[in-house]
């Protein structure tokens, strides 16, 4: 993971932000900059670490709070910030790192784009288009001829058959059914 994490200036100006308190916050910071952030605005955080790690005392009650606005969502110990990456780059390059940085997240964890319902999040809408093209390969990089790209969603399927484990479900190590 990266050990730098940009928080965009206008954040002073949001409507949103200008109302929490002091300690909600520096959870939200917490949120957008701890050491397991992925560029995505998806990783795993598990309820119990979220005020230890952040020194809030109320962490999970204001984590709560954030679920409930709909600003962050929560299933099976994963976090995904909505409107993350569209903070942290103006457009997305198709050779730019971060976007190949998130497609090859989005490539090993096929679950989380139905678990956060990203199809209908717009920052993550040219993502997706780039993951289910098979012209497109695991950099993120348009190929020539034809070929399958192991991004694409049929490549997938037939992985995870193949591994006899489905795409959506939760990752080895996460019980299913837990979580919000």
């Amino acid at each position: 993971m990266s050990e730098y994490r940009p928080v965009k200036t206008k954040i002073w100006h949001d409507e949103w932000f200008c109302t929490l308190t002091p300690e909600e916050r520096c959870l939200w910071f917490f949120l957008l900059t701890n050491e397991y952030t992925h560029v995505s605005g998806i990783y795993e955080l598990p309820k119990g670490l979220i005020s230890p790690l952040s020194g809030c005392m109320e962490g999970v009650k204001i984590f709560e709070k954030f679920v409930e606005q709909d600003k962050i969502r929560y299933k099976n110990g994963f976090l995904f910030i909505r409107n993350y990456i569209k903070n942290q780059t103006k457009e997305f390059n198709k050779q730019d790192n971060i976007f190949k940085s998130i497609i090859a997240y989005l490539s090993e964890n096929p679950h989380f784009i139905e678990w956060f319902d990203l199809h209908n999040e717009a920052p993550y809408k040219p993502l997706i288009r780039a993951w289910q093209d098979p012209m497109v390969n695991g950099k993120g990089e348009r190929v020539k001829g034809k070929v399958s790209s192991p991004l694409a969603p049929t490549a997938l399927l037939a992985a995870a058959s193949a591994a006899d484990e489905s795409p959506l479900s939760p990752p080895r190590g996460v019980p299913s059914g837990t979580g919000a």
